[in-house]
């Protein structure tokens, strides 16, 4: 089964009056193993409806396939208690078919014959090529920062996982944005918060990088804010709204 097969239902029905081998159809086979396993009978029907539930696509997409690697001798799962971790494997499957990130040997599902196919298959891809940028960019949002100030011109995002730093720390030369190791983020982060600053107000997007405690506000190439670079934050409101915050929140106590 091929990626453009997702958008094509399958029929129950169908599946469950295809003939297998031993003159049964494929609903009788699959409704004798489960009997056979669990000590209760079933319907021919149901016994196929029992596999799509382990199918993540909504489409019956992989129940033929299921149905094979079922009544395979390296079965190797039972029903319905497999289903739900089946399911979560073949949503990962599924993803990379539509975002056309499968190796061609793994493009076709039936090539696969046993679960530990899939499973291997599976293994030789990245948790970051299975997630989608939209996925990513939504557990970042949700999880790991604060929106200090939330304008289209003018932001202030606390990051609070190197993850979310790495993000919109992108394109910058900040130790703290480094993929390959959050030493950096983790030794700041310790001692207080780290901001990132996104001003869309200019000709051109502009990133800055602020840490009270250890006093750094730094520019995107990891250099010291200059006078220019204020000049240009000054002219944002949320920059001074900013400001006010900073002050209220470290110096407080000079203005009881």
């Amino acid at each position: 089964m091929r990626a453009a097969e997702f958008l094509i239902e399958v029929s129950l029905e169908n599946l469950a009056r295809t003939p297998v081998k031993g003159g049964l159809t494929l609903g009788q086979a699959v409704a004798q193993k489960v009997a056979m396993e669990t000590g209760r009978e079933v319907e021919e029907l149901d016994a196929i409806e029992l596999l799509s539930t382990a199918d993540p696509t909504g489409t019956n997409s992989f129940v033929k396939w299921l149905a094979r690697v079922y009544l395979g001798k390296e079965g190797g799962f039972k029903l319905p208690e497999d289903a739900d971790q089946i399911k979560q494997d073949l949503t990962k499957f599924a993803k990379l078919a539509k975002q056309k990130k499968l190796k061609p040997e793994h493009t076709d599902i039936n090539r696969l014959k046993t679960l530990n196919d899939l499973y291997d298959a599976l293994e030789s891809y990245s948790e970051e090529e299975v997630v989608s940028k939209g996925e990513v960019k939504k557990k970042i949002k949700s999880e790991g920062v604060d929106f200090i100030i939330d304008d289209p011109k003018f932001a202030v995002v606390h990051t609070k996982t190197h993850e979310a730093n790495c993000y919109y720390g992108a394109g910058t030369k900040w130790c703290t944005a480094a993929k390959d190791s959050s030493g950096y983020f983790d030794q700041y982060t310790k001692e207080g918060p780290l901001y990132t600053i996104l001003d869309n107000s200019g000709a051109k997007p502009r990133k800055f990088q602020f840490h009270y405690e250890s006093d750094q506000f730094l520019n995107e190439r990891d250099q010291e804010v200059s006078k220019k670079d204020i000049q240009q934050l000054s002219q944002n409101p949320g920059w001074a709204k900013f400001l006010n915050m900073m002050i209220e929140k470290h110096y407080a106590q000079y203005f009881d």
